[in-house]
């Protein structure tokens, strides 16, 4: 259903454990949440300087908002303050941000081996 979808070839689904053996070297990659992701061959595709501009400033905005929420969160009287819904989803999304911003790192160090 991906591939047509999609209209792309060939569609591998990999567990994170499997990255390493079986995404080839030449592979980018793109977050498209925290559970998922996205590689793709780009070497021969791209220009690999330019994508890494794009992924650092996608991480610059990830970092303002993960410090953004962080500042909320220590703010003095935030735990007797803040009703705990709130402090619970601020929790998540701080979790989501952070895996968020490691696959990012992950994919500027990728793209840059293929450089």
């Amino acid at each position: 259903m991906v591939t047509t979808l999609g209209v792309v070839g060939a569609v591998h689904v990999i567990t994170p454990e499997e990255v390493e053996e079986k995404v080839p070297q030449g592979c980018g990659y793109s977050a498209v949440n925290k559970e998922v992701g996205v590689h793709m061959m780009l070497r021969g595709f791209i220009d690999v300087c330019k994508e890494i501009n794009s992924l650092e400033k996608e991480l610059t905005k990830l970092t303002k908002q993960i410090d953004g929420l962080h500042k909320k969160m220590t703010v003095p009287g935030y735990e007797s303050k803040v009703p705990e819904k709130i402090r619970n989803d601020n929790t998540v999304k701080m979790e989501s941000l952070r895996e968020m911003e490691c696959h990012l790192k992950e994919g500027v160090e990728k793209m840059r081996s293929i450089a």
